[in-house]
């Protein structure tokens, strides 16, 4: 069984077939993956990708959002 990452079923705290056919799975608090936030860490956001350039033409803004100059 390799459902939400979860290789055995003593490593599911619980399991519930839906309706639509989904299987949301609560691992066992042990066996849950480590988040930054466990960790106690703030990583920078990441942001979108944005094009830098659309249509043949140069957004300004997105270079701007980049830290680049059309320059």
């Amino acid at each position: 069984m390799q459902a939400a990452g979860i290789l055995d079923l003593p490593g599911i705290q619980t399991a519930v077939f839906e309706y639509n056919g989904k299987l949301p799975i609560l691992p066992v608090s042990r066996q849950r993956p480590a988040t930054t936030g466990d960790m106690d860490l703030a990583p920078e956001q990441e942001l979108m990708f944005t094009e830098p350039i659309m249509d043949g033409r140069i957004q300004e803004d997105n270079l701007q959002r980049m830290g680049l100059d059309p320059a």
